[in-house]
């Protein structure tokens, strides 16, 4: 009696079959082929069950909770995939710390780390602010009236014009926080340069990875390799 795959496919059965199809010395069985195109069909299904639920997340009333449906869909997707439990179980992690600051409950990755470097904004928000104030500045070089530049950047995303313009001030007196200068100049190249922002970004990653960095992206690379 003909029975019916329900285990998620594994990523290195997909792999080493697809690499198969790609061998023209390699002939693949009608079972294999048809085994093939049910995993195949799984992952497309997977995908579009990720993209539902990522439209979903997003119409939840707030941030907070939009954030944390995304990354449940994720995690679903990597489960469904048949990923490795040990890869997508630091973003587990980080949805449970994110419950448990909605219940008031520390954690050791949320916990907020001690800086002395006076009052910064969020990682998020200097991004936002230094890729606005990077915005202005390309418009006044292309001979937009700084206000009119300002105006218009922070009509787009929505923040306020006169803090924009202090912000951006403060940045080109090297008054703000050496990470919002730092962005500031990325957002700068990568806005002039859109096609070599990407190889930019990996080169800037690589520049601040540290030891440890480079040991978990080789230990994730060797699990990668086991399927």
């Amino acid at each position: 009696m003909k029975t019916t795959e329900t285990t998620p496919p594994r990523n290195s059965d997909l792999v080493n079959r697809l690499e198969r199809l790609r061998d023209d010395k390699c002939q693949l069985s009608m079972s294999e082929r048809t085994l093939l195109a049910d995993m195949l069909a799984r992952l497309l299904k997977s995908g579009a069950d990720l993209l539902l639920s990522l439209k979903i997340a997003h119409t939840a009333v707030d941030e907070r909770t939009r954030t944390r449906a995304a990354l449940r869909a994720v995690i679903q997707y990597l489960q469904t995939c048949g990923v490795s439990v040990k890869l997508w179980d630091p973003l587990h992690a980080l949805w449970c710390a994110l419950a448990d600051a909605d219940r008031g409950i520390s954690n050791e990755l949320i916990d907020r780390v001690a800086y002395r470097g006076g009052t910064q904004k969020t990682f998020r928000d200097t991004v936002d602010w230094a890729t606005a104030a990077a915005k202005v500045t390309l418009l006044i070089k292309d001979k937009v009236p700084a206000g009119a530049a300002l105006e218009r950047v922070a009509k787009a995303q929505g923040l306020d014009s006169k803090k924009l313009r202090e912000y951006r001030k403060n940045i080109q007196r090297g008054h703000a926080p050496l990470r919002a200068q730092k962005y500031y100049g990325w957002c700068l190249e990568d806005l002039a340069d859109p096609k070599g922002a990407k190889r930019r970004r990996i080169q800037r990653e690589l520049a601040d990875s540290t030891e440890s960095d480079f040991a978990s992206l080789l230990a994730l690379i060797a699990e990668l390799r086991k399927g």
